[in-house]
């Protein structure tokens, strides 16, 4: 019994001898090359081994002599799961090289999930970024982006793809939920496809960017006159001239609500002009601002003196 568990820690202490450190080293141990362009990598030791390379683009046969290393090279890579193996004689070593390789999208655009006809303030709508044709998948990272009609630019979102171990090109489609407001009315809405791929791979990240899409917003009218109810006073046989003026999209209609009707009273959308004031024209004077999706009040309450009131 005892030479029987000799004869395995033997065993085992020979194999444990063996180490990494004589095997042969791969140099560069991961390469990022972009379909269809040339790739290489060397496989080298300190003691002359018989070795190969296993792979199914630029494999060899083990070397007919020792050598102290072996070049793995393809003019053209074009499997996508190359995984080439440096090995030597007996199979006691081998090493595999890491390769990534990418592609950049056919295309990247954006547009609406459902078209809007038309967006309207404070409600929500789908955009959808859609890159074509991209590989590998899971190094995509996508940003939604907003530049206002001044001219500055916001991001909206960054996404990523959860799907892993996907090596081939496929196409990746990401969802953006944007509540519009007023002030996006004119704005400019896209997204950029980067591939981020670590430290081997090309400086900066490949970017590729989606046409703008050119929104338009509708929102109810919002008076601009502050404050919204106000008094004045007016001398008796003056003019009265009133500009109500409002912001929305469609361009709002006016409606005047007077104290009283008057030959004297002309009307032109946003403005009301009464001549030869009396003082029987005192009191509320509300504009309306209104549009299909709402509307907005403004009153003053004009008082009428007489030239000796006061």
């Amino acid at each position: 019994m005892e030479i029987v568990i000799g004869l395995l820690l033997s065993s085992l202490s020979l194999y444990c001898d063996f180490t990494d450190a004589e095997c042969p080293v791969i140099s560069p141990a991961r390469l990022v090359v972009k379909y269809g362009d040339p790739a290489s990598s060397n496989c080298s030791s300190d003691t002359p081994v018989e070795m190969g390379w296993e792979s199914t683009q630029g494999g060899t046969g083990l070397t007919d002599k020792e050598v102290k290393f072996l070049n793995w090279r393809v003019d053209s890579l074009t499997d996508w799961n190359n995984n080439p193996k440096c090995y030597t004689d007996g199979g006691q070593c081998l090493k595999q090289l890491d390769i990534t390789v990418y592609k950049l999208p056919d295309s990247v655009s954006i547009s609406y999930r459902k078209y809007p006809d038309p967006m309207a303030e404070g409600d929500q709508y789908q955009l959808q970024c859609h890159v074509q044709n991209i590989a590998p998948i899971e190094r995509l990272r996508v940003t939604f982006y907003k530049v206002n009609p001044t001219g500055e630019q916001t991001e909206l979102d960054t996404q990523q793809n959860s799907m892993d171990n996907i090596k081939t090109p496929v196409n990746g489609n990401y969802i953006l939920n944007f509540t519009p407001s007023r002030d996006d009315d004119g704005a400019q809405l896209w997204c950029s496809a980067m591939l981020d791929l670590g430290p081997e791979g090309p400086k900066p990240p490949p970017v590729m960017k989606s046409d703008d899409l050119n929104i338009i917003v509708h929102y109810k009218p919002l008076i601009t006159m502050s404050p919204e109810r106000f008094s004045m006073s007016i001398t008796e046989g003056d003019t009265l001239s009133l500009n109500c003026s409002a912001k929305g999209n469609p361009a709002p209609s006016y409606d005047w609500l007077l104290p009283q009707a008057d030959p004297n009273t002309m009307e032109e959308r946003s403005v009301v002009i009464i001549t030869n004031m009396a003082k029987t024209h005192s009191g509320n004077y509300t504009c309306n601002a209104r549009n299909p999706l709402g509307n907005s009040i403004w009153t003053v309450n004009v008082k009428v003196t007489g030239e000796m009131d006061g």
